[in-house]
């Protein structure tokens, strides 16, 4: 499941998981919180000159190993992935020169040796403006993202468009666009009609 900040990917997957029963994993926001006593999402927002590097290491390998988790089903969920991590994260904060060359090239072997290992079978993107994301942030109210910025998810959103839409990085398995610009319920009976066409279809829960 993959798109921008605040597209609503974990009201989707918590929706979808009481509907289908199947195995989600949402991003581990909690570590990345309160990694051994410190608020690494915080000190990435507030100073990512200091702090994008560390950051981005530990979005590595804190989404690997969760992939790497053994499953409980046939079919299992996650909220983003490594490749988002590397095409879209990891670009912005090149672009915005909060990473140099070195830093940026450490961070690209990392994902190279992580990937292998988390592989990706179908990519549903919750396509949503920039606008719609910003409106969401401000209504769920984390303290981590109070300065974040219409700006900041233009930006973000151009990369998951370069990425998933224009191919300009390499894209790991077949994309299923959603309209996330609609309310969760919509969303979640327009990706149920997409994977009928799929084998990743699942009955609702009896």
């Amino acid at each position: 499941m993959e798109g921008n900040v605040g597209c609503g990917k974990s009201t989707f997957l918590k929706l979808f998981n009481a509907r289908y029963g199947v195995e989600t994993i949402q991003e581990p926001l909690h570590e990345w919180c309160d990694f051994r006593g410190h608020d690494a999402l915080a000190k990435a927002y507030e100073n990512p000159e200091k702090y994008a590097m560390p950051f981005q290491t530990l979005v590595s390998m804190t989404l690997a190993k969760r992939y790497q988790m053994p499953s409980t089903a046939n079919v299992r969920y996650t909220e983003r992935s490594l490749f988002s991590a590397r095409y879209c994260f990891t670009e912005h904060l090149l672009d915005k020169n909060h990473l140099d060359d070195f830093q940026y090239d450490v961070l690209d072997a990392l994902f190279d040796t992580f990937k292998k290992t988390c592989p990706v079978d179908l990519i549903i993107y919750l396509r949503t403006s920039p606008e719609t994301c910003l409106r969401r942030v401000r209504e769920r109210n984390r303290n981590e993202e109070a300065s974040l910025t219409l700006d900041h998810l233009k930006d973000l959103h151009k990369l998951h468009e370069d990425w998933l839409m224009d191919r300009k990085f390499p894209v790991p398995a077949d994309v299923i666009e959603i309209d996330a610009n609609r309310d969760t319920l919509q969303i979640m009976e327009q990706v149920t009609n997409m994977l009928k066409n799929t084998s990743l279809f699942l009955s609702e829960k009896k």
